[in-house]
């Protein structure tokens, strides 16, 4: 059977590489929920609502759906719509900790169900001047990526330490995949 990721993240693709060889990209276009107060509940519903669309198009194929949102202080951020929201996110994180919130929905054609896993990774910011988040602003687009940040660039200039999954951050915990598709030919 086929393995569908349901993401056009290359993050994601690129964790996944690291695991399968064999599977296929889809896109399933969801107009994804925010619930402000509740991160944990927004990253669920959107991985199950990428499932639900990519199913429809996929009904015989394993399926992978994650959605990731930061939390910091108990409310959504998302992605910056410009340098300004990108700037005020960073300067709210500096000194502080957020959460990044990633569920991860994994469809098997065999039992026709859903699993839904929830990986939750803590970062805590350094002390940030104006100068050195305009200098990682240089260096990183903010603009596509949730807190406008990327661990995987340029993250020491940022990020004091991360506590947990590393590849929960960039959008795909593997360890969760790796144990639910331990059974799947990839």
């Amino acid at each position: 059977m086929k393995l569908i990721l349901a993401s056009e993240s290359p993050r994601r693709e690129k964790l996944l590489k690291e695991l399968c060889t064999k599977f296929c990209i889809y896109n399933p276009m969801v107009e994804e929920v925010c619930l402000p107060n509740s991160p944990e509940k927004t990253a669920r519903q959107n991985a199950i609502l990428k499932v639900k669309a990519t199913i429809k198009k996929y009904p015989s194929c394993h399926i992978i759906a994650a959605d990731t949102v930061i939390s910091f202080h108990g409310k959504v951020i998302g992605k910056p719509n410009n340098s300004d929201e990108a700037y005020k996110i960073l300067e709210r994180f500096s000194g502080r900790k957020h959460q990044v919130i990633t569920a991860v929905a994994i469809y098997s054609p065999i039992n026709q169900s859903t699993t839904i896993d929830v990986c939750k990774t803590n970062v805590f910011f350094k002390h940030l001047s104006h100068e050195e988040i305009a200098e990682y602003h240089k260096l990183v687009s903010p603009i596509d990526k949730a807190g406008g940040y990327n661990i995987d660039e340029h993250a020491n200039l940022i990020i004091k330490k991360i506590d947990g999954s590393k590849t929960n951050v960039m959008g795909l915990p593997i360890d969760i995949i790796c144990k639910r598709l331990k059974n799947v030919n990839c």
